[in-house]
C-alpha cells in the first residue's frame, strides 16, 4: 500500500501497543482452523498491528493473537446455531462500525470476507481508506447446494444473500480470490456474474505451511500400511463426488484389487444413510468421521493415493482443495477430476492423474495404475513434494502484501 505509507510497527516490551491502522473482520462462523483466513491475517500482521472482529473468541493461533486486538461480539461463547449467530454477528458488526464512523475513528485498510463481515468494509472504507474483500468460494455455492437438495425456500433466501454479497463486491477496492489467472473460474465469475472490475480482482493460490506439514507428517511411507490405501478427506457427500469414488471402488473390488478406501470428514444425515448402505457391500470402506487436524494429516500421511472426485458444477470447478495441497506436501500422488481448480495442483501423469468428472471407470483405472505400481507411486510422490512449494503460505503472504502496497 504505497500510497498509504503503511509500515509494520513493533510492540515494544512493556509499552502500550499503538492504535491499529488495519481492521480485519473474519467470517462469522470461522473457528480459526481455516487456513486461508489465518494466512491473510498473518500477511496483515506483517504490515501493521491490527484490530480483529470475530464471531468466536479465544481460538486464534498464538502468533496472530500476540499482534492483534481481538474483539468478539456479546454472546459469542454461547452454542448458537448459524441461523442465529450470523444475523447477530452482522448486527454487531454494523453497530460497531457505525459507532466508529460517527466517532471519526477509521482505518487505513479494512479487510473483510464474502459474508456479513463485509458490512464493516461498506461502512468504514469510504471514510478511512481502502477496503479489501476476500472471496474464498463461489458466492453462489450455498444457494446452489440448497437447490440441488430440493430446499427451495432456503435456496431463495440464500440467493438474496448472494445478491447482497454481490452489492458489497462491486464496492470493494481490492478483491482477492482463489485462482492463478484472471480467466480461472472464480475470478471470471466475479467479473462476469457480479460485475467486479477486472483490475480490482487479484487471484491467489490456496496455501498451507508446507515445511511444517512435510517435516511433521511427511516421513511415513505407504509401505507401512498392510494394503494400499485410497483416501478422500473433506465433506463426505455425493455433492462432492464421493459417489463417483465409491463407484470406482466397487469396480476395483470386482477386479480383485486389495485396498482400503478411507473417508474422513463431515457427513450429513442423508449421506450417512447412503454410506451405511454402501458399507454393507463394500467391506473395505472405513469412515473415520471428523478428526482433529493433526489426526487427519497423520491418516493422510500413510495413504498410497489421495482422491479429489469433485463433480463438474459451478461451485466445485474452481476448488483448489486444501486437502489436495496437503497431499502434495505429504508426497502423495493424487487422482482428481479434470477441473480448473485441480489443474493448479496436478500435472497429469507427473504428480497425479486427471480423469473426466463423474467417470467411475476412468477413476478406477487411474487409482489402479498408481496403487499397483510402487515405482510410479514413488515418482509421483516426489513430484508432489516439489509441486507443493508453490503453495507455501510464505509465498502467498508476500503476494498479498505486494498487492496491498502497490494497488
Amino acid at each position: 500500500m504505497g500510497r498509504s505509507g503503511l509500515t509494520r510497527r513493533a510492540d515494544p516490551a512493556g509499552r502500550r501497543r499503538p492504535r491499529a491502522r488495519l481492521l480485519a473482520v473474519v467470517p462469522a462462523n470461522c473457528r480459526f482452523e481455516h487456513m486461508a483466513v489465518n494466512q491473510r491475517l498473518r500477511a496483515l500482521i506483517e504490515i501493521s498491528d491490527i484490530d480483529i472482529l470475530a464471531g468466536y473468541p479465544a481460538s486464534f493461533p498464538a502468533d496472530i493473537a500476540a499482534h492483534a486486538r481481538i474483539r468478539s461480539f456479546p454472546g459469542a461463547r454461547r452454542p448458537l446455531p448459524a441461523t442465529v449467530k450470523v444475523p447477530l454477528f452482522a448486527a454487531y458488526v454494523a453497530i460497531w462500525a457505525t459507532a466508529k464512523r460517527l466517532a471519526g475513528r477509521g482505518y487505513e485498510l479494512v479487510y473483510t470476507f464474502q459474508d456479513v463481515s463485509a458490512v464493516a468494509g461498506w461502512l468504514l472504507a469510504p471514510r478511512s481508506g481502502r477496503w479489501a474483500m476476500d472471496v474464498l468460494d463461489d458466492p453462489g455455492q450455498s444457494h446452489g447446494n440448497a437447490a440441488q437438495r430440493g430446499q427451495s425456500l432456503k435456496s431463495g433466501l440464500l440467493r438474496l444473500y448472494e445478491r447482497i454479497i454481490g452489492f458489497f463486491l462491486r464496492r470493494a477496492d481490492i478483491v482477492f480470490t482463489i485462482g492463478l489467472i484472471h480467466d480461472d473460474p472464480l475470478p471470471r465469475t466475479l467479473s462476469q456474474d457480479y460485475g467486479v472490475a477486472s483490475d480490482r480482482i487479484f487471484p491467489l493460490r490456496q496455501s498451507i505451511d508446507v515445511p511444517l506439514i512435510r517435516d511433521t507428517f511427511g516421513r511415513t511411507t505407504p509401505a507401512e500400511a498392510s494394503v494400499p490405501q485410497v483416501s478422500f478427506v473433506g465433506y463426505v457427500s455425493r455433492l462432492r463426488g464421493v459417489d463417483t469414488l465409491i463407484g470406482a471402488a466397487n469396480i476395483l473390488r470386482d477386479r480383485g484389487l486389495e485396498f482400503e478406501l478411507i473417508l474422513v470428514g463431515h457427513l450429513n444425515k442423508k449421506d450417512a444413510e447412503w454410506l451405511t448402505a454402501v458399507q454393507l457391500s463394500l467391506p473395505n470402506l472405513r469412515y473415520l468421521g471428523v478428526l482433529p487436524s493433526s489426526q487427519t494429516l497423520r491418516a493422510m500421511s500413510t495413504v498410497t493415493v489421495g482422491v479429489l472426485p469433485f463433480p463438474y458444477r459451478r461451485e466445485t470447478a474452481p476448488v483448489q482443495a486444501v486437502t489436495g495441497i496437503e497431499y502434495l506436501a505429504l508426497g502423495r500422488p493424487i487422482v482428481a477430476t479434470d477441473l480448473p481448480g485441480a489443474h493448479a495442483l496436478i500435472d497429469d501423469y507427473v504428480n497425479g492423474i486427471l480423469v473426466p468428472p463423474g467417470d467411475t471407470e476412468a477413476m478406477a483405472r487411474a487409482i489402479e495404475e498408481i496403487v499397483t505400481n510402487p515405482d510410479l507411486t514413488k515418482e509421483m510422490g516426489e513430484a508432489s513434494m516439489k509441486k507443493a512449494e508453490m503453495f507455501d503460505a510464505r509465498l502467498i503472504r508476500k503476494e498479498v502484501i505486494h498487492v496491498l502496497h502497490n494497488s
